[in-house]
């Protein structure tokens, strides 16, 4: 049969030539992996498309992206093809479904400067199943995520890369996952991810404020000053003008405590506000020690 279902065309593992006959617009938000791009709506007849070099050249088997499966089934009954059942629509229809399923999520809060994303490496050379979201994102998740002029993924491709990821899981074990909101930067979480992770276990790291705050200056305290202030300044309308104005000062008169000091309380106020409007699971305080992972983990271990 010419249509392939979402997992079999997601999973392909042997050559193809992949093409998407979707807009330019569409395909520049995100594709599969290895398509590219032949829009439609540029190449209006299926003779100039079949003589394109890639495709005559080719031999190997060629495999569809559109829309809906429309126009890719009409095309697969003049030539041999195959193409996404449903098109790309059905495929995010099925990969939020594909959130749903699977192992079991544990999820690792604790305020900004716990060191989540360190623990959740350590855990990861150590054989627990992780996924590092800010990773797949390229973001660390604040305002600040961005300060290394990181290129983020296209959100489609981070999600994509993400079903990959969660789709190669043993099921019959758990995944950590660090604590987030709906987005990392500008990349969404899939909403039922984001649905199944309110309602796991948190194990929130407890670190007193003091070591986070010296945490925070080791991790930001080095950058481009202008590009920390032009992050800083993002935070104007949701920190307050003159807490920002006050950040601001402390910074670049070199008062990094100060400066820091005032964004961990903002944070703080933040995480908890979202917190409690928005997380289900129960919540397991654990006593955490950046320099001592290994103590963190028997106390996961002997839960």
């Amino acid at each position: 049969m010419p249509a392939l279902d979402p997992l079999s065309f997601f999973f392909w593992d042997k050559p193809r030539i992949l093409v998407d006959i979707r807009p330019v617009r569409s395909f520049r938000k995100g594709s599969l992996e290895g398509a590219r791009s032949f829009p439609l709506e540029e190449h209006y007849n299926i003779a100039e498309f079949l003589n394109q070099e890639f495709i005559v050249k080719s031999k190997k088997p060629l495999h569809l992206i559109d829309l809906d499966g429309k126009t890719a089934k009409d095309f697969s009954q003049l030539i041999n093809l195959s193409y996404l059942e449903g098109g790309y629509k059905n495929f995010k229809a099925w990969r939020e479904k594909a959130f749903e399923d699977g192992s079991q999520t544990n999820v690792l809060g604790g305020y900004t400067g716990s060191g989540k994303t360190e623990l959740l490496n350590f855990m990861a050379q150590r054989g627990y199943q992780v996924i590092n979201l800010e990773a797949l994102a390229n973001h660390r998740g604040s305002v600040f995520g961005k300060i290394k002029n990181n290129v983020q993924p296209h959100h489609e491709q981070f999600q994509n890369q993400l079903l990959k990821l969660w789709l190669s899981l043993d099921e019959n074990k758990p995944v950590w996952i660090e604590e987030k909101g709906p987005f990392v930067g500008k990349n969404g979480i899939p909403q039922s991810l984001q649905k199944k992770m309110m309602n796991s276990t948190i194990y929130h790291l407890e670190v007193p404020f003091e070591k986070r705050l010296l945490y925070l200056i080791r991790v930001y305290g080095n950058f481009d000053s202008s590009d920390f202030n032009n992050a800083l300044r993002k935070l104007e309308t949701r920190m307050g003008t003159s807490n920002t104005h006050k950040a601001l000062h402390f910074y670049n008169s070199g008062k990094l405590e100060k400066c820091f000091e005032l964004l961990l309380n903002y944070y703080d106020k933040g995480y908890d506000k979202r917190r409690s409007k928005d997380w289900k699971g129960t919540i397991i305080k654990l006593n955490h020690n950046h320099n001592d992972p290994y103590e963190t983990l028997k106390q996961l271990e002997s839960i």
